[in-house]
């Protein structure tokens, strides 16, 4: 049966013989409550995309009886629920789960997700982009629950996450991390971070990673493998609290963009990219903005480049 009273539906309906949610409640926009109730049976849904997308006035969920075992797609699950200030995870593995792709994207009032007792223990997630992009209230993620081992993109993970300060991943490699295109691009709010667990030895993309990060302080990247990376344009741009940066583990023989890489970085008034080697002509701008009083550390092939820009 389904309920509905004061814009809250109360959903008990059998569904055990259903395989999908997709699209569910997808665009119902006065809907403000949803609960769902224990004889919601949902052990064999595989795929629940697109399930909350667009539902603008919703401010609360209970989807505690969710079991998401055998759930391969949560694809923009609750993209653009704009009014949704806090959300729990059901206690339930999701052990099959392929795609995750702006899972929560756009839930711009979201400053909260407990993700405690949901566990992604799953050894095909490939597809993690965008999942909390402009998320703008968000403070706090903890994602040691996630097995991100296998994950190829994480480009835009936490893109325009303004009021994010603080975020756990897990203890595990990133072996198979392709894409890290934006995946910290504006956060203005986050002061460190720690990225110990990031194997990067695959990764050809790395443009705009920390683009206007402007209140991190300190940042330590000397585990990056950079040896495939072709593009690292605006790589630090505008991360303005900056003081010192030692890049000397870098290896930049196949970069083919270097673009703005340190522009608008106002206090660093350390920079050591000795290890770097500059092939390509892409790189104007590089400095644009950088402390006039603050040392960079070269070497012969990156001076005599300079010289001639």
């Amino acid at each position: 049966s389904i309920q509905a009273g004061n814009h809250t539906i109360y959903l008990s309906i059998k569904t055990e013989k259903l395989n999908s949610f997709s699209r569910m409640f997808y665009q119902i926009d006065r809907l403000s409550s949803i609960v769902f109730t224990k004889k919601l049976d949902t052990k064999n849904i595989v795929s629940m995309e697109r399930m909350f997308v667009h539902c603008d006035s919703l401010k609360s969920i209970n989807m505690f009886y969710f079991n998401t075992e055998n759930v391969k797609n949560l694809e923009y699950f609750m993209y653009s629920s704009i009014n949704l200030e806090s959300l729990k995870l059901p206690k339930s593995k999701a052990s099959n789960l392929v795609k995750a792709n702006y899972m929560f994207s756009e839930c711009k009032k979201l400053n909260s997700i407990d993700f405690t007792n949901f566990i992604v223990d799953s050894n095909n997630l490939a597809e993690f982009h965008g999942v909390f992009q402009s998320c703008n209230q968000l403070e706090y993620v903890n994602l040691t629950n996630f097995n991100l081992q296998e994950v190829t993109d994480m480009g835009e993970l936490f893109s325009d996450c303004h009021s994010l300060k603080s975020i756990n991943f897990p203890d595990m490699k990133t072996n198979k991390l392709e894409v890290m295109n934006k995946i910290f691009y504006g956060c203005k709010s986050l002061k460190t971070l720690n990225l110990s667990n990031f194997n990067t030895e695959n990764v050809v993309e790395m443009r705009f990673i920390f683009y206007n990060c402007s209140s991190l302080e300190s940042i330590d990247v000397s585990s990056f493998n950079t040896k495939n990376v072709k593009n690292m344009n605006s790589f630090f741009y505008g991360c303005s609290s900056l003081i010192s940066l030692d890049l000397s583990t870098f290896n930049t023989e196949k970069v083919l963009q270097l673009l703005e890489m340190f522009a608008m970085c106002t206090h660093l008034s350390y920079l050591d990219i000795s290890s770097f080697s500059i092939k390509t002509e892409n790189y104007f701008d590089i400095f644009d903005g950088i402390h006039s009083e603050g040392t960079i550390k070269l070497n012969k092939n990156i001076y005599e480049k300079i010289q001639k820009y």
